[in-house]
């Protein structure tokens, strides 16, 4: 099975060959699967290494917790490929969300980039749905527009917001709808799946996320929202402050001296915002 190729085809752009999924079908086969109600929701990629390493995970953890296997069905989820590693396991769809719901979640966005971005000044503390979303945002716009750090006068950070309220929205229907007791994600924070693994700690679910590459990968499990928020180790805002007005000019020095060693093509987004109107 290791040596079956996985290759794009021409014609759809799909991630597997006929062979693979043959092959790969007729492996996990030997394997019993759980007869069970109780679902283990899987984030399917359009990166077939990333499909694998979360099927391989899934079987294991489906098999240790005797639950079936449902995965999340995006545009770009290839259902023979990811049937290959679990033939008993189904696809649950991306809800679709009302466009008059759309609608209030634009006029809601406006409102929280005006009070977040300009009057609470702490995009870190965004909160919706009682859940801490403001790395999410800000994450989400630094990679959405390939930008090196977060202007706050940048009027794309409300489809940010937009898309995060879509993302909790939509992961709170499909947990209400299924009988999912487990979420097996390979994002942590990304806007694909993000919100979804939150919304499940919120629930009181099992939620596992899977990092690393193909060849070395950490699993983490979380059961509440306060073990991803108090890590032991991680630096209060206050304490950075004040770490920060004791070398500021030390700060500024090292920071302009980086700008002058990166690339050109970096030195444009570094110089994206200064002054007042930089998020750091």
């Amino acid at each position: 099975m290791q040596e079956a190729q996985i290759m794009e085809s021409q014609d759809n752009g799909a991630y597997f060959e006929e062979d693979f999924c043959s092959v790969n079908e007729q492996f996990w086969s030997q394997f019993e699967e759980p007869d069970s109600a109780e679902l283990l929701l899987v984030e399917t990629s359009d990166n077939p290494i990333i499909n694998h390493s979360n099927a391989v995970l899934a079987r294991i953890i489906a098999a240790a917790k005797s639950w079936k296997i449902a995965w999340i069905k995006f545009p770009h989820t290839e259902q023979k490929f990811m049937r290959s590693y679990s033939p008993r396991s189904n696809f649950i769809d991306i809800p679709r969300i009302p466009l008059m719901k759309k609608i209030i979640f634009l006029g809601k966005a406006i409102y929280y980039y005006l009070s977040y971005v300009f009057f609470v000044n702490r995009l870190n503390k965004f909160t919706l749905n009682n859940i801490l979303y403001g790395d999410f945002v800000y994450d989400g716009y630094l990679s959405h527009y390939s930008m090196a750090t977060l202007h706050r006068l940048d009027f794309r950070i409300i489809k940010i917001f937009c898309i995060l309220m879509v993302r909790d929205e939509e992961a709170r229907i499909m947990l209400n709808k299924n009988n999912i007791q487990g979420v097996l994600t390979a994002h942590y924070i990304g806007l694909a799946t993000g919100p979804l693994s939150r919304v499940a700690m919120q629930k009181g679910k099992f939620v596992y996320w899977k990092g690393g590459g193909h060849a070395v990968f950490r699993l983490n499990l979380f059961r509440d929202l306060n073990e991803i928020y108090d890590h032991p180790v991680r630096p209060k805002r206050e304490y950075m402050d004040v770490l920060y007005e004791r070398y500021k000019k030390q700060a500024e020095e090292d920071f302009q001296e980086l700008i002058k060693n990166v690339n050109k093509p970096f030195s444009v987004a570094f110089s994206g915002g200064y002054g007042e109107n930089i998020f750091t």
